[in-house]
């Protein structure tokens, strides 16, 4: 992450941030009881997110909150 940053590698931030992310929300929902902090409206950001990243018009990483 740190050389992402250095380097201003955006699209390796980016991909590292949300394998992050994504871990987190894992180890969260394996707790007991589960952890659910993300709603509906988080959701849809995400899926937002996610297809403009993978539209053609869009670089890879393009878009990160």
């Amino acid at each position: 992450m740190e050389e992402a940053i250095r380097n201003r590698d955006f699209a390796s931030f980016s991909k590292l941030t949300c394998t992050d992310s994504n871990q987190f929300h894992a180890v969260c929902l394996d707790t007991c009881p589960p952890i659910f902090y993300m709603n509906d409206t988080s959701h849809r950001i995400i899926s937002i997110i996610e297809k403009w990243n993978r539209s053609e018009e869009a670089p890879p990483g393009s878009l990160y909150i």
